[in-house]
């Protein structure tokens, strides 16, 4: 994450946080390095048979289901790089379907972060940084997915949450406002967990 104003010192996230991967088609906490799901046995290899189908490479913004104008588009991209500049070391990518035979959106989500390929110029390690926000225009529902760089900083709990704040503009068809909130949501607890790692980092280098 981006240091407060005063401070410029970097950090890894493994020194910050311990590392937490969660599963994606039953939300358990996996142990570190797990080849897979303890509760569910789900793996990797799950997510490419339930979708074998190609990918291309992952984008700012990808609407198929044609959920947003032009406009709405390019607002929510102004909004998207205010995020990002003050959080520069995660990638955004936001991504609408129109497919209700997905009932496991985050399960969808996951093979998309894990199974595009690499756009030109893009490393495994921005890959790791992308919170891959997904959305299906057939069931009105949205799920974030966040890369292993991505997923100590915020639990599955604070993502459901952050979600949850789309939900009155989303349902009145405002769906632009509704991204425009869930970056508000987003910044805000990613801010507030910054402020939590710099204050143990004082703690530790005080001791």
């Amino acid at each position: 994450m981006s240091a407060p104003p005063d401070e410029r010192r970097r950090y890894s996230a493994q020194r910050l946080t311990a590392g937490v991967a969660v599963c994606p088609a039953c939300l358990v906490h996996l142990p570190v390095q797990s080849a897979f799901c303890p509760s569910c046995r789900f793996t990797g290899e799950d997510s490419m048979r339930m979708f074998p189908h190609g990918l291309p490479p992952l984008q700012p913004m990808l609407d198929a289901a044609n959920l947003w104008t032009p406009a709405d588009q390019a607002a929510i991209a102004r909004r998207v790089r205010k995020t990002t500049h003050r959080f520069p070391q995660i990638r955004w990518s936001l991504c609408s379907v129109d497919a209700a035979a997905i009932d496991n959106l985050r399960v969808f989500g996951f093979w998309m972060l894990n199974a595009s390929p690499l756009a030109e110029g893009e490393t495994a390690e921005q890959r790791a940084w992308t919170a891959l926000l997904v959305f299906n225009g057939a069931t009105g529902k949205a799920a974030l997915v966040p890369g292993y760089g991505v997923e100590p900083w915020l639990g599955d709990d604070a993502w459901e949450r952050i979600l949850l704040e789309m939900a009155v503009a989303w349902g009145r068809g405002k769906r632009r406002v509704a991204v425009t909130r869930f970056f508000d949501a987003a910044e805000k607890s990613l801010r507030k967990a910054c402020r939590k790692v710099w204050k143990q980092l004082r703690r530790q280098e005080s001791e």
